[in-house]
């Protein structure tokens, strides 16, 4: 479905739902101006593309730090005469703890909002994901759908799937994700990562090599094979919680090697027989943007982008995530079940 052209006007409203550690307190000890924006609500603050109309969260103390803080409002509930002050929003940011997401995501439908920003993980259950996909269906399905995986999400990232597209490296041979720290809450940023940049991947079936425990009181701990259709792999590999990185995804290409680490570097080992010289078209363009004293820069400019850009079709990366949590459930079920290998029967 298109979407209709329709003039935009900075500053983009927004509404911010939960003022946690991601939505504001990481870096609620700093000033307004800081150069750290650790957080939704200094990063759009700090971006004169952007305004918070108001924040919403249940702790009645929290909202008052907040309030002190930037001198916006702050309300315990979404309450119909809230909405009534807050129509025709631009963005909604939900960062509530990830079992209301959808309820959340239910009530904010009748603002009409543009984009709509989950942070990850956007639900723990398939049910729960299906329920959000069945409202943006009926409800909002002219809207932008954004999770927050900001290495996807980063402009170089756009740079290096098209040099892949466009076949600078070659065929894709194997990826691998390194990870810590449980596979849905930090392997996901890189297998989402896999996926935006390879979008035509569909699982067929996971095999898991060794289960190293579970990961908070839902994630998980293990080393996998993520077989797809195509008859390629990505190998899944977890490193011990106290790692000395959150991880990075290997790409083994016809042509050479690539090597996206945490904070998005591209690395790039020039296999032997590539036609290509040192200088690789599209790689001098992979500067390192994801600043993490300010890892939201990608998101924002990418929200940015869409809301200017008003034609074409909306983005919905919820039907990544819900690969995502698919795979997650296989591997789970490899554990429960005590099994090596298990098919994804969605295709």
């Amino acid at each position: 479905m298109l979407r209709e052209k329709v003039i935009h006007k900075v500053p983009y409203s927004v509404l911010l739902i939960g003022l946690g550690k991601v939505g504001f307190q990481y870096d609620e000890a700093e000033s307004v101006d800081a150069p750290v924006c650790l957080t939704h609500a200094s990063a759009f603050f700090q971006d004169q593309r952007f305004k918070i109309l108001a924040a919403i969260d249940p702790s009645h103390d929290v909202g008052v730090r907040f309030t002190g803080k930037y001198s916006l409002p702050t309300y315990a509930s979404l309450a119909e005469e809230i909405k009534d002050a807050i129509k025709n929003i631009d963005v909604v940011v939900i960062a509530t703890p990830t079992a209301t997401h959808a309820s959340v995501f239910e009530k904010i439908s009748s603002l009409n909002p543009k984009v709509i920003i989950f942070e990850k993980p956007v639900t723990e259950s398939l049910k729960a994901l299906e329920n959000i996909q069945s409202i943006r269906e009926k409800a909002l399905p002219n809207a932008h759908y954004l999770v927050n995986y900001f290495r996807s999400l980063s402009s170089a990232m756009g740079v290096l799937k098209q040099a892949i597209e466009q076949g600078f490296y070659g065929d894709l041979i194997q990826g691998q994700i390194n990870y810590c720290r449980g596979f849905l809450n930090n392997g996901s940023h890189f297998f989402d990562l896999f996926l935006s940049l390879f979008d035509k991947a569909r699982v067929s079936h996971v095999q898991m090599n060794q289960y190293h425990g579970g990961f908070g009181q839902s994630d998980l701990n293990i080393d996998a094979y993520i077989h797809l259709s195509s008859g390629l792999s990505v190998i899944c590999t977890c490193f011990p919680e106290d790692a000395f990185f959150s991880g990075r995804l290997t790409l083994y290409m016809t042509q050479g090697i690539l090597v996206i680490d945490e904070r998005g570097h591209v690395l790039f080992s020039r296999a032997e027989q590539s036609p290509f010289g040192d200088d690789v078209p599209g790689l001098p363009q992979l500067i390192d943007e994801i600043n993490f004293s300010q890892p939201f820069n990608g998101l924002l400019n990418y929200v940015a982008a869409r809301l200017e850009k008003s034609e074409g079709s909306p983005i919905n990366h919820l039907d990544r995530f819900s690969e995502i949590l698919e795979v997650f459930f296989l591997l789970k079920n490899c554990v429960l079940k005590e099994s090596r290998e298990i098919e994804h029967v969605g295709h």
